[in-house]
């Protein structure tokens, strides 16, 4: 993989770390929960938390979480603590652990990682089952770069599947703690007769968590892991 970026193509590409975590932020917020952004995990304590929702992004500017560092070993504990983590991210679960040194999230998510996507979006309509069963929505096309394409595995439960070109694109499972990893954007959701606050209703209750009363509790902490720096070319754009 590789590619070049003018300074507005790479700002876009920033921006759309801030859509995905934006949505998520603002359904949070709409279903009554206090949540924190940050964008490094490590200076806070996750077990303070009663849900994790990562946004890691699609290439070419997408994050990585190293193999063993220390994103991934607080992820992973927080996980095997009993911990609820939501997890997106188009390379995360086949192409990064493959040949990026990424962590291989896979084995606790139940998902196995089957072949890289196409460039140029191969994502237009998600299909819903079991916990999203019914919670359909068209897709931002040519959003997504490069997406997943992932299969459950072991306990791991397909919730999302891409409509044409035929794919599964969210897995949800239930190691010690709660996961659900995806390789699609929930800011590229569209609403329609159901919406974002639908599907992230769905999710909650698969956490077993709700906004009633949840000022009194732990707030969501909701992360998007964005790269320092934006490569164009010869020259560099520092994230702001």
């Amino acid at each position: 993989k590789g590619v070049t970026l003018n300074v507005q193509e790479a700002q876009e590409l920033i921006n759309k770390y801030s859509l995905s975590q934006a949505e998520i932020a603002t359904a949070l917020c709409e279903l009554d929960f206090s949540i924190e952004s940050v964008t490094d995990i490590t200076t806070v304590n996750l077990n303070d938390y009663m849900v994790v929702f990562g946004v890691l992004g699609y290439f070419p500017n997408n994050f990585i979480v190293l193999a063993d560092s220390a994103e991934a070993i607080a992820i992973e504990n927080y996980i095997g603590g009993g911990g609820n983590v939501y997890l997106e991210g188009g390379d995360m679960w086949f192409w990064d652990p493959m040949f990026s040194n990424g962590h291989d999230f896979g084995p606790t998510f139940g998902i196995l990682g089957l072949e890289d996507g196409a460039s140029g979006g191969e994502l237009n309509f998600i299909i819903g089952s079991d916990i999203a069963l019914g919670l359909d929505f068209d897709f931002t096309i040519g959003a997504d770069d490069f997406p997943d394409h992932i299969a459950a595995t072991g306990t791991g439960v397909v919730i999302h599947s891409n409509d044409s070109l035929a794919f599964d694109c969210g897995v949800r499972n239930e190691p010690a703690g709660r996961t659900i990893g995806v390789s699609s954007s929930f800011g590229d959701l569209i609403n329609g007769l159901v919406t974002r606050n639908d599907l992230m209703t769905a999710y909650l209750n698969f956490f077993n968590v709700t906004g009633s009363g949840c000022q009194d509790e732990p707030p969501v902490v909701d992360f998007a892991l964005i790269p320092d720096t934006i490569v164009l070319g010869d020259s560099v754009l520092a994230d702001a």
